[in-house]
């Protein structure tokens, strides 16, 4: 077991059930990732859910990583990973929508690829808000 990752097992040994779930999800996390702007690895993924800075989404077919973001005027709920199956994504999305009401949350975002712009994202309104553009430095 990884060292990183070991730290969060329980007293006996075993894994937490929201451990196993981010484990067995790994790979569309790190899928995701690679698509990011190199803000977290998947070990950043681990401590954040296991500090509940993040919270995991997971399903048979999809996994998303949500996080609270919180500006001066509007509290957003942010979608840094959403990986797996496209209509795995979608069945989770209105238990996502209502968390974030629940939370209060005015927004709720996500960045990928531009060609989540013509899925089902539409039907809820997501609509792009802007281009981000990066310069590492």
């Amino acid at each position: 077991m990884n060292v990183k990752i070991a730290k969060y097992l329980n007293q006996d040994g075993s894994q937490p059930e929201w451990l196993s779930e981010t484990i067995r999800c790994r790979k569309w996390i790190e899928d995701a990732l690679e698509y990011s702007l190199g803000t977290h690895d998947f070990y950043d993924i681990v401590d954040g859910i296991a500090t509940n800075a993040l919270q995991l989404w997971a399903s048979d077919k999809a996994v998303i990583v949500t996080e609270m973001m919180v500006y001066p005027r509007k509290k957003l709920l942010h979608a840094p990973v959403v990986a797996g199956n496209l209509e795995g994504v979608e069945e989770m999305t209105p238990t996502v929508i209502e968390f974030a009401k629940f939370m209060g949350c005015q927004g709720i975002t996500t960045a990928g690829r531009r060609g989540w712009e013509r899925t089902f994202l539409r039907e809820y309104n997501f609509k792009p808000a802007y281009n981000c553009m990066l310069m590492e430095i």
